[in-house]
């Protein structure tokens, strides 16, 4: 991307109002890259040069020659390899670390700026104005069909228990979705794991950014799934897929979410970003879970 989508780079920074920040970043990743290939050259120039003593070598002692002066090249040139290849493991780690930071590039067709320049494209309904309209948590607690003490007792704050109604609630509508999906829109119906290790979470640009927000367990390099959409993303991670195989459509469950901030309430089948009931109690910033 840097190094030959620079221009595209520079045009979706700059839309999403963010290409001064990020200027100093996009030219040291460019730097960044430019020191990979120049060391990569190094290393195979020292490389070959390595090839030819060592049959210079053998073209001398053959002959009964000494090889001294060049057994010490060799060497010499062995331990400027070494060099270089700690530079270059040094030059990729900070390029990748870089690249994995930098945000997705916006379509040509998206309004830059922030969310004031967003242009409706559908609506459904009108919103109500003027009355108050009730929050579904303070609903869920009147109509005891969500159980936010319980949930923080069992799990801890955040979590909640749905009870009767709620939960019938609850998997009445995985069915819908998942029924609708395959019935009627082609999708194939899965069935995942809710523990993926590193590399999943990166193809989803969950990692490195959230890693602090993650759950994760004890000793091993895994991460309990933030939604279904981070399996299911990977099952083709690093595959080429012929273009007659496109698209690939998936539905899944589990489709839980697993993960903690100190702004968000988790149920196990929902993501709600709205305000938390005031009953739950609150909480710090949040440090990885480990189990």
């Amino acid at each position: 991307m840097v190094r030959e989508h620079i221009d595209a780079l520079r045009s979706g920074m700059r839309r999403r109002g963010a290409l001064d920040a990020l200027s100093p970043t996009i030219e040291r990743a460019i730097a960044l890259d430019k020191a990979r290939r120049d060391t990569i050259q190094a290393v195979e120039e020292r490389k070959a040069a390595r090839n030819v003593v060592s049959q210079q070598v053998g073209q001398r002692k053959r002959g009964g020659e000494s090889a001294d002066d060049l057994q010490q090249r060799s060497r010499a040139l062995g331990d400027e390899i070494a060099r270089l290849d700690r530079e270059l493991a040094e030059t990729e780690g900070e390029l990748s670390a870089i690249l994995l930071e930098l945000p997705n590039i916006t379509l040509d067709e998206v309004p830059p700026g922030g969310e004031e320049n967003n242009a409706p494209i559908r609506s459904w309904g009108t919103p109500r104005e003027g009355a108050r309209v009730q929050p579904h948590w303070e609903i869920g607690t009147r109509l005891r069909i969500i159980d936010f003490e319980r949930g923080a007792k069992i799990s801890g704050s955040g979590f909640i228990v749905f009870r009767g109604m709620g939960a019938r609630l609850v998997r009445s509508l995985m069915n819908l979705m998942l029924d609708v999906h395959t019935r009627e829109h082609g999708y194939e119906e899965m069935w995942v794991p809710v523990v993926v290790n590193r590399a999943s979470m990166i193809g989803t640009a969950q990692l490195p950014k959230f890693e602090e927000d993650m759950y994760a367990l004890k000793d091993e390099d895994a991460f309990l799934i933030p939604t279904a959409e981070v399996p299911l993303t990977n099952l083709y991670r690093d595959e080429i897929l012929p273009e007659s195989e496109l698209p690939k459509s998936f539905t899944a469950t589990p489709a839980g979410s697993f993960a903690c901030t100190s702004s968000t309430r988790w149920s196990s089948y929902a993501t709600s970003r709205r305000k938390p009931p005031p009953s739950s109690s609150s909480s710090s910033r949040a440090t990885p879970k480990r189990f």
